[in-house]
């Protein structure tokens, strides 16, 4: 499924009689910064040659295509898709890619060692990681139960009203200092902001030049105006999300009954037994 901007208005009734002409096609080379080489597959002809996008009144274009390459899903990851104009030429390229990797932090507790009043709850989600000049994490937050003294921000103590990530990987006990490979402390500025609800909302980009799978499984820690430690939760990786869609009849079921519509999402609890939850919508049952 693709949606462009900017393609060719000259593809506004689809593919011309030039070769690529308004191509969207998976290319063999690797980089968008030299030849991108000829299509990729693995059949016995180009299955490309008549995949076309057709522009709209506003330069954009969006549609499904299926192609029979031939090629697994790890054969294509790291090639370019490249746009064609209506003559043929190529205008735009793109590296296919695994979406980034998303974490999150949920389930706050009391910091191992709180022993006051303030009860925090609510989510970091999602935390992205972009490999920049520096690695940096991106994450945005929205929580309940912070310190109200936070009502302008952050005080003169360390630490205040922070957010932080920790190199602790444990809420029961110590989680340790600030987490970040650069040459400074990136976190001591990062801060809440409480509002009248005693709520906190926000997205911070902080540079700790740390990739992805290093924060994941560490401490995530809410401080209160003062800089003690009032919350903690673990960042993971969002539960695994599986469906069950496109029902057929049964080999052996010769009777009139057509099942259709999706069990989705389908999640697994690891609690004293593994433990899965359903949601289904069913037609014709």
């Amino acid at each position: 499924t693709f949606s462009l901007d900017g393609v060719d208005p000259a593809c506004s009734s689809g593919a011309g009689g030039a070769a690529n002409s308004c191509g969207i096609h998976i290319h063999a080379g690797t980089s968008c910064a030299e030849d991108a080489l000829g299509h990729y597959y693995s059949t016995a002809s180009d299955p490309w040659s008549a995949v076309a996008y057709t522009a709209d009144e506003a330069d954009q274009a969006q549609g499904t295509f299926s192609v029979e390459t031939g090629l697994a899903a790890s054969e294509i990851d790291g090639h370019t898709f490249i746009i064609h104009a209506f003559d043929g030429s190529r205008i735009a390229c793109a590296i296919i890619m695994q979406p980034p990797q998303f974490l999150e932090a949920r389930g706050f507790v009391p910091y191992f060692s709180y022993s006051g009043n303030l009860q925090v709850s609510g989510s970091i989600d999602p935390i992205t990681t972009s490999h920049l000049a520096v690695a940096t994490q991106t994450f945005t937050f929205s929580l309940d139960g912070v310190d109200p003294a936070c009502s302008s921000g952050a005080g003169g103590a360390a630490n205040s009203c922070g957010i932080h990530i920790h190199a602790g990987t444990s809420c029961a006990e110590d989680a340790l200092g600030h987490y970040y490979s650069t040459a400074s402390d990136p976190w001591s500025a990062v801060a809440y902001t409480a509002d009248e609800a005693d709520q906190a909302q926000g997205t911070f980009s902080v540079e700790t030049g740390l990739a992805a799978s290093e924060i994941d499984g560490h401490t995530f820690i809410i401080h209160a105006f003062d800089g003690s430690r009032i919350a903690c939760a673990i960042i993971m990786q969002p539960p695994q999300f599986l469906e069950a869609r496109g029902f057929v009849p049964y080999f052996s079921y010769s009777g009139n009954l057509q099942v259709s519509g999706s069990i989705d999402p389908i999640t697994t609890s690891h609690l004293a037994v593994a433990t899965q939850t359903f949601t289904f919508s069913l037609d014709g049952v």
